[in-house]
């Protein structure tokens, strides 16, 4: 009885092992690259341009960087959420910008507004390859 118990207990360990491993393959991220333009609605035609990459989860959390072409900074964390094909995210620590969107064929199009309540119009094409992590 006692062999048998303890061959079920291994049974079981592997079975503990071999669960998590088959769940991060299912798990895997996925990153995009983008070029981005924001476009002031009441104000200066001259768009505000910069670089994106987004990592985003199976479970929607989007996560990633933006890099403004002017160099104000080298690098502006971003966050967010997607679900289906809808997509929202804050570009800055304390959401200097609060973009509301849609993707379709890979182009995210919508709306942004700054902390002063600016409106812009968002466009972010797909610059690179989709990558897994």
């Amino acid at each position: 009885m006692k062999k048998l118990f303890l061959a079920a207990a291994a049974f079981v360990g592997l079975l503990t092992l071999a669960a998590p491993a088959a769940g991060v393959a299912a798990s895997a991220s996925t990153t995009q690259h983008y070029s981005t333009s924001m476009t002031a609605l009441y104000g200066s035609p001259a768009p505000y341009t910069g670089s994106l990459e987004l990592t985003v989860d199976p479970s929607g959390i989007v996560r990633g960087y933006y890099f403004p072409a002017d160099m104000s900074s080298m690098y502006v964390p971003v966050v967010g959420g997607e679900t289906g094909d809808r997509i929202w995210f804050d570009i800055g620590n304390t959401g200097i910008v609060h973009i509301d969107g849609r993707v379709k064929n890979g182009v995210i199009v919508g709306t942004a507004f700054d902390r002063s309540n600016g409106q812009f119009s968002f466009v972010a094409n797909p610059a690179g390859e989709r990558t897994s992590r």
